[in-house]
């Protein structure tokens, strides 16, 4: 499947104007083309058309985006969320309910 599998939303996420009067709002324009990079990265992986050619994966453009403590943070929840799982199925096999 080629093409726009998210409607091209890197688009407009790097098209995005708004007035840029503070500190916070440049630094948010900034972070926006992170994302916008993320964004067609994995726009681009999901429609099966690869990197591009590009000299980044989209792991590494999608960790430019993120602190690296919040990456850990969902592995985290993840991690507990199987775990839970793994103790209910546990239980229903023991013939047991949690």
């Amino acid at each position: 499947m080629s093409g726009g599998s998210m409607d091209y939303l890197f688009r407009k996420v790097e098209n995005a104007t708004f007035r840029t009067h503070t500190p916070q709002r440049r630094a948010f324009l900034k972070h926006l083309g992170l994302v916008a990079r993320a964004l067609k990265a994995i726009e681009w992986n999901d429609s099966c058309d690869g990197t591009g050619g590009w000299e980044y994966t989209e792991e590494s453009v999608i960790n430019d985006c993120l602190n690296p403590s919040d990456v850990l943070a969902q592995a985290t929840k993840d991690a507990e969320r199987a775990l839970d799982d793994l103790r209910t199925a546990l239980a229903q096999a023991n013939g047991g309910t949690r």
